[in-house]
């Protein structure tokens, strides 16, 4: 735990320049007027004392009435200046956290679309998105505590020190006894809650989870109809308990601890109050510095527990988050590619073998394949069969653990994701319902596309979607998708073809549709397909699917079976040569005659 704690502070000293040269004139104007705050705050006990001194030497006829009056006069206009500059210097920190969070939140998402998407299969590294998060949010304002630590308390300990120390040198080492209890407290309390967050954060995903099974819209249906809110509500309260018992614990430790040395020190703040009363007793120093220092010794009091509870406690509690965020952004990310292509070519797949993380047996095996250019392949087979595992190689989505794949010669890996996704598209039976209108869900997919109006009008046309239609958009292509926003809602269906239209608006040279007619009917899945050929003439295009209907219109037929190629030819060829393509169409002819 101290090397993680030692590691966590050298994170956080080397990350601190970029932080600094975010929001380099905001952090120069905290730390000026952090000093002055400062030294306001150490003057009003100056001034204090210099007011308490005058009046009692007014009252013995030792002072004149104008002396009185200047040194209130000083007395107020400190206490305002002072709350002037606390002002300023709790806006200035409000504009830093602004701009450094949103120049933190671009880099961490530009990373985590550098880092592989096979790495999105693993829980640990789900789980260090959540924890990175955190620590992202947590930088800019430690940071912005760290520089009030250097430029306000620091400065404003050393002026009360040296004032002290100049009414009674002893008075020093009591501040001291003090402080050292505290600062203990919190490094306990800090390795307390450090262990208790790498404990509860898994639990806590967990329990989000449950959580958006009972409340979110895409599960409300299925968990209200098959009655199983109860279910989740159950293991909602279970991770609940488990998370409340773990924070629970650590608060019952934390506390103990911070009242044995709360109560340490305490007697050192009774000991100065001790000191000071000898000490105007005995002459050694005036009522005005008794005066001064019994009411500044509050303020001492009060800032020290601020800065060590609030400020080095808050920073000791997340350093770790930083941690997690500095450990994120120095994962090693993709390859850096450098290669752009203008269309696909042929492709080329040598040897692929590939396994997801913490499995134990590959999802694909040794896969040999040569597709031509605008050639229309399908690629079919049961269930977990390997077709989306190969779909995400041949899109360069995953990388191949064995093999390569070239695109025109050009390895994936190899090609600029900008160059390589600008000439793809793609349709995916999980697709995104985007709560937009009707045209808006389908150009996004290209809305660099100039002929908007023809091309949109042509896509409609061959997924069989009509704009026209009153009853199930009201507003044409301006119909709102979506109830939230006073739109319509639309069958599963209808959502599947404005998918299957916005993969085909996009100008591309190749084009992947996993399984997305799922939910539209056998006979319907023929008729958008026969469109669908039509309309990608030209392109080179991957049809995966388990119905076997429509996968005659492809030039070619690859069949899986358990992560390898058990067929590879036409419908009339694999009916003769290939036993698993014959038994599945055999299996689903009935649907199509």
């Amino acid at each position: 735990m101290k090397e993680k704690n030692k590691n966590a502070l050298s994170d956080f000293i080397h990350i601190l320049p970029h932080v600094l040269k975010i929001a380099p004139i905001g952090f120069v104007l905290l730390a000026v007027f952090s000093v002055l705050h400062s030294g306001l705050w150490f003057f009003v006990m100056r001034f204090n004392q210099r007011f308490y001194d005058s009046l009692i030497s007014f009252a013995e006829n030792d002072a004149v009435l104008f002396d009185v009056i200047t040194a209130l006069l000083l007395v107020a206009t400190t206490q305002i200046l002072k709350h002037v500059f606390n002002g300023i210097s709790n806006f200035i920190p409000i504009v830093i956290k602004s701009k450094v969070n949103q120049s933190l939140s671009f880099a961490f998402h530009e990373k985590i679309g550098s880092i592989d998407a096979v790495m999105f299969e693993k829980p640990d590294f789900l789980e260090s998105i959540e924890k990175a998060n955190r620590g992202k949010s947590e930088i800019a304002w430690n940071t912005i505590t760290l520089f009030y630590i250097i430029f306000f308390y620091i400065p404003y300990f050393i002026f009360v020190s040296s004032y002290l120390f100049s009414l009674k040198p002893i008075l020093v080492i009591t501040i001291i006894i003090i402080f050292v209890p505290i600062v203990l407290t919190q490094f306990v309390k800090a390795k307390i809650y450090a262990q208790t967050e790498d404990m509860a954060t898994p639990i806590k995903r967990e329990n989000s989870y449950y959580l958006n099974c009972i409340v979110d819209r895409e599960y409300f249906k299925e968990t209200r109809i098959l009655g199983s809110v109860g279910y989740f509500l159950k293991l909602f309260k279970k991770t609940l308990k488990e998370i409340n018992n773990l924070q629970l614990k650590a608060d019952k430790k934390a506390s103990i601890i911070n009242l044995c040395l709360q109560l340490f020190s305490l007697a050192g703040y009774l000991g100065v109050l001790l000191l000071l009363f000898n000490s105007v007793i005995s002459g050694s120093i005036s009522i005005g510095a008794f005066s001064a220092v019994f009411q500044g010794i509050n303020d001492v009091y009060k800032l020290m527990e601020e800065v060590i509870y609030s400020s080095v406690g808050g920073m000791s509690r997340d350093l770790g988050y930083i941690k997690n965020y500095t450990d994120f952004m120095t994962q090693e990310g993709k390859k850096q590619a450098s290669h752009e292509i203008d269309e696909c070519g042929d492709i080329t797949v040598q040897d692929v073998s590939f396994k997801y993380p913490g499995a134990d047996d590959y999802a694909l095996k040794n896969i040999n394949l040569h597709i031509k250019k605008n050639e229309v392949v399908a690629v079919v087979g049961e269930n977990g069969s390997g077709k989306t595992t190969l779909m995400r190689l041949l899109s360069g989505i995953y990388t191949p653990e064995l093999g390569q794949i070239n695109y025109g010669g050009t390895q994936v890996a190899d090609i600029t994701p900008k160059s390589l996704y600008g000439n793809m598209s793609a349709v995916f039976q999980n697709f995104q319902k985007y709560k937009m209108n009707l045209g808006e869900n389908i150009r996004i997919s290209d809305l660099s596309n100039p002929a908007l109006s023809e091309v949109l009008d042509n896509v409609c046309k061959n997924t069989r979607i009509n704009p026209n239609n009153q009853k199930i958009y009201p507003d044409g292509y301006d119909t709102m998708l979506s109830r939230e926003f006073n739109g319509v809602e639309l069958s599963g269906g209808q959502w599947q073809r404005i998918a299957i239209a916005r993969g085909l608006y996009k100008r591309c040279s190749i084009i992947f549709l996993d399984e997305p007619t799922a939910a539209i009917d056998p006979i319907e899945e023929v008729k958008i397909y026969n469109d669908f050929i039509t309309l990608i003439q030209g392109n080179t295009a991957f049809i995966v699917t388990h119905r076997l209907g429509s996968v005659r219109l492809a030039d070619r037929i690859i069949v899986l079976d358990n992560g390898k190629i058990v067929g590879d030819g036409s419908h009339n060829q694999l009916m003769k040569n290939c036993c698993q393509y014959k038994r599945l169409f055999n299996e689903q002819k009935k649907w199509y005659v």
